[in-house]
């Protein structure tokens, strides 16, 4: 799959298609790891999220120009509606 982007048209990367096996085994793993979420006590998982949200700061600019490049977004409402 080709990602372009919308702005200029230019290819910013590619990525190789999926198998359908890939897929379901991918969907496999994610209704796997769901289940595990669920035994996993609410202070660990604000835990969890906060790192999350940690990481987020720390990637911002690097996340606002992947999204403005493969959406064609302007980065100022990347910033303010996304991050």
């Amino acid at each position: 799959m080709k990602v372009i982007n919308p702005a200029n048209g230019s290819l910013v990367t590619e990525i190789p298609t999926d198998r359908p096996a890939a897929i379901s085994k991918k969907f496999d793993e994610c209704k796997a790891g769901l289940k595990q979420l669920a035994s996993i006590n609410m202070d660990t998982r604000k835990k969890y999220m906060q790192k999350f949200s940690d990481l987020l700061t720390k990637y911002e600019d690097e996340l606002a120009k992947t999204l403005t490049t493969e959406m064609g977004k302007p980065i100022t409402q990347v910033r303010t509606s996304s991050l």
